[in-house]
């Protein structure tokens, strides 16, 4: 029996906004301006508290949430992790923030490379 195929589309977004429904201070929904740093096994909480996403689903749209500039921005040593009701439940170490920008910059980089290659195919298909 072969593994479920997950597309960001059909079911990652939909799980990350209804995540940001369900816990309104953990999560921000897409485009809002600003994120706080997660509590660190924030999963397992949500896990327990939503029980008709698959796991796999909610652990994708976690990790998505915590891709991204405005994340990476948020990761700064002392400052303040949260819990899904937003309650304070930890801090950021200085290694949790040196791991967000080295995420972040790979991130940056593989966006950067895809547009190189995709203009070197637009070259290349020109006469």
């Amino acid at each position: 029996m072969s593994k479920p195929f997950y597309t960001y589309r059909e079911h990652i977004n939909p799980a990350r906004e209804r995540l940001a429904k369900l816990f309104p201070s953990a999560f921000s929904r897409k485009g809002e301006p600003a994120k706080r740093p997660l509590k660190i096994g924030i999963d397992k909480d949500v896990l327990a508290a939503v029980k008709d996403i698959p796991r796999r689903v909610i652990k994708l749209a976690i990790s998505d949430y915590c891709t991204g500039p405005k994340y990476a921005k948020a990761m700064v040593e002392g400052a303040v992790r949260i819990d899904l009701d937003g309650n304070p439940a930890g801090v950021v170490s200085a290694h949790s923030e040196a791991y967000a920008r080295a995420r972040e910059a790979t991130r940056l980089e593989r966006v950067n490379n895809r547009h190189v290659s995709r203009q070197i195919v637009g070259e290349e298909a020109r006469p």
